[in-house]
């Protein structure tokens, strides 16, 4: 790949395909201030070579004024224009450095935006690949300077090139040899910032996964997600350690590259020293020669000192053009990364009698060698309860998962309404799905928000807050909060107040249940944090469905097999029995196993 190649001067203007992106990205960002910014950059680099010439005819002037070969008023002109000119060109720095700080803060946010939507665009299958974990930490770090760096790095070497040129252009009116001087001074600064830039940017890239170690070890200790384990098994030193060993070897690597930097930089300093002394030598001797005025060798001396100043901010803009341009090659991957890649689109099935049905159906988890799901065929028919049981592992989550299109089927055919639900819009399948899945989210948002996220375009009816709490248990609850179903839930933000768990369970259920226009519930492990009286009822909910609405309930608890239609027994991916719980319950079975004689069904007499 390009960023693990040596860098060449092919490859340096080759990253102008990049900052044409990046600087289209900014256009788009703001273009009035993008213009502002170009602009201000030609400004900067046209003026200091104007003023260095005026400032040599200022001092011909006075020196002719004193023999009386040039008048007064001559200087005094002269004087006012590179005022004139010095109060331009300190404007324009104001305004480079205004310009710049404002669109930094919009193209961070533009950037950001865009990393986000791709990141929520993502599959499943693809967060759980350690590559793209990386690549997204090393974008996301660096999103909200990095293209602005770039584009700022263009105009930074255009203005620089700009002044150079002016530079170049008073120079050789005198001689190329002091052309050739500072030139060749620049380019081993060049080539070494080029070689350091790249190495920096493979070792940013080496170190991600481990920064990723860091960051998390650093979650582990600063959030209240498992503050409750680490200190009750007393693993303090444990996170602490790790986290030094990681710095360590970071460091270790890092401060080669510094050492490496600092040598490189006395190094073409030295050099770049004794060429601005050498065209001293032979400026100084050339005026005693009487070969050049005295203006001229004051504005000798100045252009000298300024031009290798700035062939040196141009060295240093330019090869870092390579190293932003590794960066942009890594962001732009992340963009353009296929997402999304169901090819479905329709909106409805050609028969909607049929329900949700699994048709030979094989899984195997992305990494994986061995098959989570072999040859499952399952039917749940409109207006049916399907209860699936097995022990942990069977592959019972991993039905719920092909149902909702979150991975597809390695073999077979998952149909909702007679219609494979590869051929469906996947927005369009799950508007027909209420899903609770066993991992729930405890959102750190308002109560209201937590419940009606899952109908995004209808998340603030209260009305249907408030009715969907009810069917989870948990509206009383809420509505005792101090701002009721307005309060913030958990510690993250101020004033916010937690749950516990098993009322955030019951919270998930609400999201479920506040569902708009769904006619499939989808439930795992749905009251696994309940205690008994409102696991009973959900279970008389669950049991008087509205006509047409089915529902997959996928249980360890029994009263999940007892209010449905039909039981499937999954062990190690296969579905082993089926029938009703009744006939089930017979001696020998793998039902009768996991749940012994089973009890009276919730609600019954």
């Amino acid at each position: 790949m390009a960023e693990n190649r040596r860098p060449g001067m092919s490859r340096l203007f080759g990253a102008g395909t990049y900052a044409l992106r990046a600087f289209r990205l900014v256009w788009d960002t703001n273009r009035r201030l993008c213009a502002v910014l170009t602009t201000l950059s030609v400004l900067a680099g046209v003026l200091p070579a104007a003023v260095a010439y005026v400032g040599k005819l200022i001092v011909d002037t006075v020196v002719a004024a004193m023999t009386g070969a040039a008048s007064e008023t001559a200087a005094v002109q002269l004087i006012g224009l590179e005022f004139a000119l010095i109060v331009l060109l300190l404007g324009a720095y104001r305004g480079l450095s205004l310009s710049e700080a404002l669109l930094r803060v919009q193209l961070g946010q533009r950037v950001t935006e865009l990393l986000m939507r791709k990141a929520l665009d993502l599959e499943i299958a693809d967060f759980e690949d350690p590559l793209v974990h990386d690549e997204l930490a090393r974008v996301r770090e660096q999103a909200k300077t990095r293209p602005l760096s770039l584009v700022r790095g263009v105009l930074s070497s255009l203005q620089d090139a700009i002044a150079l040129a002016g530079y170049v252009a008073l120079l050789t009116r005198f001689s190329w040899v002091l052309v050739a001087a500072i030139l060749a001074a620049a380019i081993p600064a060049l080539f070494a910032e080029l070689r350091l830039n790249a190495d920096a940017f493979r070792l940013f890239k080496a170190h991600t996964p481990e920064a990723r170690k860091q960051n998390y070890l650093e979650q582990l200790a600063t959030t209240d997600t498992h503050a409750k384990e680490l200190r009750l098994h007393g693993a303090a030193s444990l996170i602490l350690t790790g986290h030094r060993r990681v710095f360590d070897h970071l460091y270790y690597e890092d401060r080669g590259l510094a050492i490496r930097r600092g040598g490189w930089g006395l190094g073409v300093t030295v050099v770049g020293a004794l060429a601005l002394a050498l065209a001293y030598a032979w400026v100084a001797r050339a005026t005693i020669n009487s070969e050049i005025t005295v203006g001229g060798m004051v504005m000798l001396f100045a252009v000298l000192r300024q031009s290798q100043g700035t062939l040196a901010t141009f060295v240093v803009s330019t090869a870092g053009l390579y190293e932003d341009n590794l960066y942009l090659t890594t962001l732009y991957r992340v963009l353009e990364r296929e997402t999304n890649i169901w090819p479905g689109t329709a909106t409805a099935g050609p028969d909607k009698t049929d329900g949700l049905r699994f048709e030979h159906v094989s899984f195997c988890y992305p990494g994986c060698s061995r098959p989570t799901l072999e040859d499952v065929s399952v039917h749940l028919p409109p207006g049916k309860k399907l209860a699936v049981v097995g022990r942990n592992g069977a592959g019972k989550s991993t039905l719920l998962k092909l149902a909702t299109a979150l991975y597809p089927a390695s073999t077979g055919t998952v149909l909702m309404d007679g219609l494979d639900v590869r051929e469906w819009d996947r927005a369009a399948l799950r508007r027909r799905l209420a899903v609770m899945v066993q991992d729930f989210s405890c959102f750190q948002f308002s109560a209201g928000r937590n419940i009606g996220i899952s109908t995004p375009d209808r998340a603030d009816d209260e009305v249907r807050w408030n009715e969907a709490a009810k069917v989870a248990q948990i509206d009383a609850e809420l509505r005792a909060l101090p701002q009721g179903y307005a309060t913030q839930l958990g510690k993250w933000f101020a004033d916010g107040h937690e749950l516990s768990l098993g009322q955030w369970q019951r919270v998930a259920l609400a999201r479920a249940f506040y569902k708009v226009g769904a006619d499939y519930f989808l439930f795992d492990e749905a009251t696994s944090k309940l205690d008994p009286p409102a696991e009973k009822a959900l279970a008389q909910h669950m049991r008087d469905l509205p006509f047409g609405v089915s529902a997959l309930l996928i249980s360890h608890r029994p009263w999940a097999a007892e209010i449905a239609d039909e039981v499937i027994v999954m062990d190690a991916g296969r579905v082993v029995e089926h029938g009703h719980w009744r006939e089930l319950q017979r001696p020998g079975t793998v039902y009768s196993l996991l749940h012994g004689r089973p009890a009276a069904p919730p609600g019954d007499s």
